[in-house]
């Protein structure tokens, strides 16, 4: 599962997390190592197994609060019964179900991605370049959402989301030390795959 790839590079962290595994060659990590860090400091916080059972509860939780975000969150007031039917009508999906069960970190992307929005229509600029930098290293392709401001014409924002988001996918491979070049090239080579 998505969790246990997850931790498999949490341990190689400080080694190289992305040298292929002889015993599952196509099984890569191909995130950038802030989602290894995270792990790896959860991991030695809570242990092993209180992280198998706090991950896929914080997924869950992040899904709820990123329907919350949306429902709530940009002058909509929409009532908490119809929001408990959007969380049930999200976790019926199979999809959404076995993200959660793998720890997949989607619904975590996804809550980073309300909270941007949410921050950006406050005119929180920088918090919002915040938690875009930070969903852009968990998912290198969400860099979309600069691209969608730059595209607005909100230039501003595409500033600040592409310095941030530079600035924390580049500062993640400083957990990667001393082996930081050839963890960047480990993750050039594993996004190939």
């Amino acid at each position: 599962s998505d969790i246990d790839l997850y931790m498999r590079a949490a341990d190689a962290l400080h080694d190289n997390p992305y040298r292929p595994d002889p015993a599952a060659p196509l099984d890569r990590y191909g995130y950038p190592p802030l989602l290894a860090a995270v792990l790896a400091g959860l991991k030695a916080l809570l242990g092993p197994q209180a992280l198998g059972v706090f991950w896929p509860i914080f997924c869950a939780a992040s899904l709820v609060g990123a329907i919350v975000i949306f429902a709530r969150g940009f002058g909509v007031s929409t009532g908490w019964c119809w929001i408990s039917l959007l969380v049930g009508l999200a976790l019926i999906g199979r999809v959404v179900r076995l993200d959660i069960y793998h720890g997949q970190v989607n619904a975590i992307v996804l809550l980073l991605l309300a909270m941007g929005l949410l921050l950006r229509s406050q005119n929180r600029i920088v918090a919002a370049s915040v938690a875009f930098a930070v969903m852009m290293s968990l998912k290198p392709f969400m860099g979309i959402a600069v691209i969608y401001f730059a595209l607005r014409g909100d230039w501003r924002m595409a500033r600040w989301g592409l310095l941030m988001g530079a600035g924390v996918f580049f500062a993640s491979f400083m957990f990667t030390a001393p082996h930081v070049f050839e963890a960047f090239n480990g993750w050039r080579e594993a996004m190939q795959h």
